[in-house]
């Protein structure tokens, strides 16, 4: 059963991918979709709009791997590029989750408020 869920997660991830997506295709952290959908409740098609964008860090002396997840169809639709992490830090309002994932794979995710004006 896990298999085909992980097996349909990836399928509904790549539905909404554009050709000229593929080439910036960024792989998911292994973790990463079961942690959201049993941590958050996330069905794949929530899933599917999200992109995941890393960095390698260290926290506590130790190394881990910083996340961010966005919203990568407003990313489209607001006409932002993000090619960096970093990219992130002008727009902390497109962030949805962030956190760390160890070097044993154990995720880390909180997720961001979203603002309203």
């Amino acid at each position: 059963m896990a298999i085909l869920r992980g097996a349909l997660i990836s399928k509904v991830i790549e539905w909404g991918k554009r050709p000229a997506d593929r080439k910036s295709y960024r792989k998911w952290p292994k973790n990463m979709l079961p942690y959201l959908e049993k941590e958050f409740y996330l069905h794949p098609r929530e899933m599917a709009s999200l992109e995941c964008i890393g960095r390698p860090g260290s926290l506590g002396g130790l190394p881990v791997f910083y996340v961010r997840l966005y919203d990568r169809i407003t990313v489209d639709q607001e006409g932002i590029v993000i090619k960096f992490f970093s990219d992130l830090d002008r727009h902390p309002d497109l962030i949805r989750f962030e956190g760390h994932i160890s070097n044993d794979g154990k995720v880390y995710l909180r997720k961001k408020r979203v603002h309203v004006n």
